[in-house]
């Protein structure tokens, strides 16, 4: 069986206890994050839906451009965690 990619990009309200379970897992992994700047933009985003303007200046980014893809690699860290925690 193909196993289920981990989809932590498209965080939204959770619907089932399985789902709050791993909402819960996900929120205590950044905020255990060590990174201060992954913790800022990956709750600015997914959990207060900052736009990537605030976000870039939350940082002291020059750009959205530049938080957004520092996002993407905080991101990325996050998924590697979560990964990790699942095997």
């Amino acid at each position: 069986a193909k196993e289920k990619e981990l989809n932590i990009g498209e965080i939204g309200c959770p619907k089932t206890d399985v789902e709050r379970d791993l909402m819960d897992k996900v929120y205590q992994l950044v905020r255990e994050m060590q990174n201060d700047t992954c913790r800022k933009l990956l709750f600015g985003f997914y959990w207060h839906h900052y736009t990537m303007e605030m976000l870039a200046r939350l940082i002291g980014a020059n750009s959205a451009d530049v938080a957004k893809t520092t996002k993407n690699r905080c991101l990325t860290k996050l998924r590697n965690a979560a990964k990790a925690l699942l095997r």
